[in-house]
């Protein structure tokens, strides 16, 4: 095989499915000739991200103190190959299943460093003819904006500042990142352009070369210093407002819930009263009680028959599900896939459970948490309609704030090993949704008749079977351990045992 046809076959086992533009059709490629050599030897990705920082100062410094035009050029040059390496180690690694989070973070701080010295090389660059001071104090100011643009990114990845504010916390998306998510469809907007070239203006590989060659690094500096400060304020911004909000949740009422007997006749199963209300209507206090203003409710049987209580309370959307009689949870949730992006609390449509879980699990910090009650076998005592094969069975690591479900589902978790039962309430903050719709696309490809987890198709997949595929991929799901406080009203003889502690509830 010749280098070429080599170089062609990386480029396509190691693309990223959503790029831009430079990327697609010059960087990669190329990117892809450098790697055929190095994918014989024993150099690692990270040897080859950190050869790009080298090379990338050498430029700037051609950049900064040869004051010709042939100068300037070269150094764009040499920076322009230093951001090849830099996606040539992504492509080692993704070609050698060498990719980790460790490798993304350390591409994202060379990535860092080399901002800063691109805008010092750029202001000592125009400074060095005439001396201006301007140039020295817009560099400095420079240096301060990216500073400050780039600790901004740093902090809102925390998962504490998750927990708080709802932030999106990537678990590694630089260039070693897998898993790429499918990008967000196209939007016709005046403010859509403009962040499509401001997102052009601070990727400089795109378009150094083209500044160089017409000697106008000036308004690259202008230009780049901008964008970032309009990039720092924006999500500053935004995370003010977005910490401001109250939160969504979404409920699955889209079955019939037969075992109900004559119960769900004529209404749907959340309908069906409890302790002289309505399922519903018991929750949606709950909820309210954490926090939530905005409730969606994905209906399928007699949805039409939905309503809220009288008076306050959270307001209630609906999307229909109008195949709910031959789909299960998971794909019913994913009629509400435009409702997730902000994170959302969920919750099945046949539960009751206290205040205090749902303000618990609200205010979890790990991207995903779920309601792990220990005392699940108090609820099994002289349920004979619902046995214990039936319950979402939860295995635990650690305690406390620090204890993550490792697996969960119905006969996927032995008895004897369960730390708990799920109850059906969780909170996905932003970037456990993001990692749910990731699990969801990428099971899609293969087709909702196709087997998903411990499902026989993806079409009749359980939350669990899309719990467990988030976990896989390393995502934490956490475990909101409580003691009781709950009751699924599956049967009739669930009814029954939940209007003798359902009022215990109310507050």
């Amino acid at each position: 095989m010749s280098v070429f046809s080599a170089a062609a076959d990386i480029y396509r086992r190691t693309r990223k499915p959503n790029d831009i533009f430079w990327n697609r059709f010059v960087a990669r490629p190329l990117a892809a000739v450098v790697v055929v050599p190095l994918a014989r030897t024993g150099i690692t990705p990270n040897q080859v991200t950190f050869a790009t920082l080298p090379v990338f100062l050498a430029g700037a410094a051609v950049l900064a103190m040869l004051p010709s035009w042939g100068a300037l050029v070269g150094g764009a040059a040499i920076i322009e190959l230093s951001y090849v390496l830099d996606c040539a180690d992504g492509q080692l690694a993704r070609l050698k299943g060498t990719s980790s989070p460790v490798g993304a973070h350390l591409d994202f701080l060379m990535d860092e460093i080399k901002a800063f010295a691109l805008v010092a090389a750029i202001a000592i660059r125009l400074w060095m003819p005439a001396h201006d001071p301007r140039w020295l104090l817009e560099g400095l100011a420079g240096l301060a904006v990216v500073a400050s643009a780039i600790s901004l990114t740093t902090f809102v990845r925390r998962p504490e500042y998750a927990a708080a504010t709802g932030a999106v916390v990537s678990k590694g998306t630089g260039d070693y990142g897998e898993g790429f998510a499918q990008a967000a469809p196209a939007r016709r907007s005046p403010l859509a352009l403009a962040e499509a070239l401001g997102r052009f203006i601070v990727h400089y590989p795109s378009h150094i070369w083209l500044i160089a060659l017409v000697n106008r690094v000036d308004l690259f500096l202008h230009a780049y210093l901008v964008m970032n400060a309009a990039y720092a304020a924006r999500a500053f911004l935004y995370r003010a407002v977005v910490g401001a909000q109250a939160m969504k949740a979404i409920i699955v009422a889209a079955g019939r819930g037969r075992r109900l007997g004559t119960e769900t006749d004529e209404i749907p199963k959340c309908m069906v009263k409890v302790g002289g209300r309505a399922i519903l209507h018991w929750q949606l206090d709950a909820l309210a009680a954490a926090g939530v203003d905005d409730v969606v409710i994905v209906r399928g049987y007699l949805g039409d028959r939905i309503v809220g209580p009288a008076g306050p309370g959270p307001k209630l959307r609906f999307i229909d599900n109008p195949e709910w009689a031959s789909n299960n949870i998971l794909t019913s949730l994913f009629y509400a896939e435009a409702e997730m992006r902000d994170g959302f609390l969920f919750s099945y449509s046949d539960i009751v459970f206290a205040h205090e879980h749902a303000r618990r699990v609200a205010a979890a910090a790990a991207p995903v948490a779920l309601i792990v009650d220990r005392r699940w076998r108090d609820a099994y005592e002289g349920r004979t309609l619902h046995p214990v094969s039936e319950a979402e069975l939860a295995r635990v690591a650690g305690d406390g704030d620090a204890a993550t479900v490792t697996r969960v589902g119905k006969r996927l978790v032995a008895a004897e090993e369960a730390a708990g039962e799920f109850t059906g309430l969780a909170r996905f903050a932003p970037a456990g949704a993001a990692a749910l719709r990731a699990v969801w696309a990428d099971a899609l490809t293969r087709g909702l008749d196709a087997p998903f987890g411990a499902a026989a198709t993806l079409r009749q997949a359980y939350l669990s079977d899309g719990l467990n595929a988030v976990a896989e991929r390393g995502v934490a799901l956490g475990a909101v351990l409580v003691d009781g406080g709950w009751r699924e009203i599956d049967t009739e003889q669930d009814l029954a045992s939940a209007e003798l502690v359902v009022d215990a509830w109310r507050s």
